[in-house]
C-alpha cells in the first residue's frame, strides 16, 4: 500500500491555517520551494484528476484523488484528494488524467492574487469538490490537516515549518509507528481474512503479542491488510512480557515465508504492518506459526 506523501522536495511554509484571514476557516497550507522560482509538484500517491477550475484572474485549481486507498500518517488507510492551487500549468491537465506517484505534476505559481510563486494545498477525504465556507472562503469537501495526513520523505528538506508561532509539523516516513493504536493480546488469538468467525483462519497470535489497529467493524479489529481479529481479547494494558513488536519498512509489501531462508511464500505484509518477533534465526524473524520474514525490511 502506498504512503500518501508531501508532494515538493522542499517544505518551505509561508501560512498555516490558524490565525490567517485568507484561509480562516480551512485546513490549508501555503508552501513554497527553495527559492523564489516555480519548484516541482510531484503526484503525492498514484491518482488521477477529477476537477479542474481554470480561469482568467482567478487562481488555477486541480484536486488529485488517490486511485486506490493509501496509508496516512495518521495510520489510517483512506481515499485522499489533494487540491492544488495557483500553478499556471495545470490548465493543460485533463480530467480523468492519471499520474503515478512520484510523477511530476506542475509546478509552483501565483495565478489569482498570490504575490509570489507557492502551493496552496489542502487534503479532503474521498473524492471531493469544493465549498464555500462560513468565512466566505473556499475550501475543500471533507477537509483534514493536510500534516497528520501526508508523510515527508526522508529526504524532504524542511526549511520552514512556523507560521506565526505555530508549528506544522509532518512525520518522516522513517519515524516510529504512533503507540494510539496499539493494543495487546489477552489470549492466543486467531487471524482471520474477515471480520466474523465464518472467515478462515489463517494464523494464531501468542499471548500477550502486540497488533496496530487500522480499523473496527463492531467486536472485530483489522491488524493488517485483510486480516482481522476479536476485539474481545484486546487490551491498551502493556503487559510486563510482551512479545518484541517491530514495523515493516523500506518496502510496499513484505513475503512471509513457511520457513527461513527463502521458504514457500505463505502470505504478505503491507508496509507499517506491526510484527511480533518470536525468534531469529540467520537473518530471518519468526512472526508466527511457520511464518517468517527478512529482517532487512524491520525496524
Amino acid at each position: 500500500m502506498e504512503k500518501a506523501y508531501f508532494p515538493m522536495k522542499y517544505y518551505n511554509l509561508t501560512q498555516g491555517y490558524l490565525n490567517s484571514s485568507t484561509h480562516q476557516g480551512t485546513y490549508a497550507l501555503d508552501t513554497a520551494g527553495k527559492d523564489t522560482g516555480k519548484d516541482e509538484i510531484y503526484a503525492p500517491f498514484s491518482c488521477k484528476v477529477t476537477k479542474k477550475y481554470v480561469k482568467a484572474g482567478h487562481a488555477y485549481t486541480v484536486w488529485l484523488t488517490s486511485l486506490n486507498k493509501v496509508l496516512c500518517a495518521n495510520g489510517k488507510e483512506e481515499y485522499l484528494t489533494m487540491m492544488i492551487v495557483h500553478p499556471e500549468d495545470i490548465n493543460k491537465l485533463q480530467v480523468g488524467q492519471e499520474f503515478k506517484q512520484g510523477q511530476l505534476v506542475c509546478h509552483e505559481g501565483k495565478t489569482g492574487n498570490a504575490s509570489g510563486n507557492h502551493l496552496h494545498m489542502e487534503i479532503g477525504i474521498g473524492t471531493c469538490g469544493w465549498h464555500k465556507n462560513s468565512q466566505g472562503i473556499y475550501m475543500i469537501d471533507n477537509a483534514v490537516k493536510p500534516e497528520e495526513y501526508l508523510f515527508l520523505k526522508n529526504d524532504t528538506i524542511v526549511k520552514n515549518d512556523i507560521y506565526k508561532n505555530t508549528k506544522y509539523t509532518f512525520k518522516k516516513e522513517s519515524e516510529p509507528i504512533s503507540t494510539t493504536n496499539i493494543l495487546y493480546t489477552t489470549s492466543d488469538l486467531n487471524e482471520r481474512t474477515g471480520p466474523g468467525t465464518n472467515y478462515s483462519i489463517v494464523n494464531s497470535l501468542l499471548k500477550n503479542t502486540a497488533v496496530k489497529v487500522y480499523e473496527t467493524k463492531g467486536t472485530w479489529a483489522r491488524i493488517e491488510q485483510g486480516i482481522w481479529v476479536s476485539n474481545n481479547f484486546l487490551t491498551k494494558t502493556k503487559p510486563a512480557n510482551h512479545y518484541k513488536s517491530m514495523e515493516v519498512y523500506n518496502c510496499q509489501t513484505l513475503n512471509v515465508r513457511k520457513n527461513y531462508n527463502n521458504g514457500a511464500i505463505v502470505g504478505t505484509l503491507p508496509v507499517n504492518a506491526v510484527v511480533t518477533v518470536i525468534e531469529v534465526k540467520n537473518n530471518w524473524t519468526r512472526i508466527g506459526q511457520n511464518r517468517w520474514v527478512y529482517n532487512a525490511y524491520l525496524k
